[in-house]
This record gives C-alpha cells, sequence and structure tokens, in this order.
C-alpha cells in the first residue's frame, strides 16, 4: 500500500489532470498488488481485468455501483454489464467442473 501511495504521490499532477482521479489510483494499486501476487486470484484467471476489478470492489469490499464506476473511470450501466459477464462466466466455470 505504501508503494501504491507514494508511485501516486509521484505522478500526483498527471493524476490531477486525468480524467478520473480514483481511476488513476485504482489502476497504481492493482499494478503493485498484482505484482506481488505468486498465485492468481480465481476472478482474475477466469474474467477479463475490468470484470475482476468490478466484483472485487462490489462483492468482495461492498461498494455501492456508484462508487465502484467512480473507482474505475466508468458509467454505472458499464459496471452492471461487466458484472453480469462477471457472473455469467463463473456460472460456466461451476458447470464444466
Amino acid at each position: 500500500m505504501d508503494g501504491a501511495l507514494a508511485e501516486l504521490a509521484r505522478n500526483w499532477q498527471a493524476a490531477l489532470s486525468s480524467p478520473c482521479l480514483p481511476a488513476v489510483a485504482w489502476e497504481i494499486l492493482t499494478g503493485r498488488v498484482g505484482a506481488r501476487i505468486r498465485k492468481p486470484d480465481f476472478l482474475r484467471l477466469l474474467l477479463s481485468e475490468q470484470q475482476a476489478d468490478a466484483v472485487i470492489l462490489r462483492h468482495r469490499l461492498g461498494l455501492e455501483l456508484r462508487d465502484v464506476a467512480q473507482i474505475m473511470g466508468v458509467s454505472q450501466p458499464v459496471i452492471i454489464g461487466q458484472l453480469r459477464w462477471a457472473r455469467s462466466a463463473v456460472q460456466h466455470a461451476a458447470i464444466a467442473r
């Protein structure tokens, strides 16, 4: 976490000029976490990056849809679609087992 915050601080001016500051912070955080994970999470193996992020923020962290959308820098309908696709992919993977 400290490394992600330090990276955000180093890139603060660029982050401030981006269309969505929370999305920049989320990208830095997930990049740092992903670099340290030895065994990828099941969701990251099965889903696209955006789908996995939406599921983690909404269901694992319990954030509201509007907050997930803001953090990811997309609209709520995009998040709803990503969550639907993710649910479908997880269901198909469960059936295939």
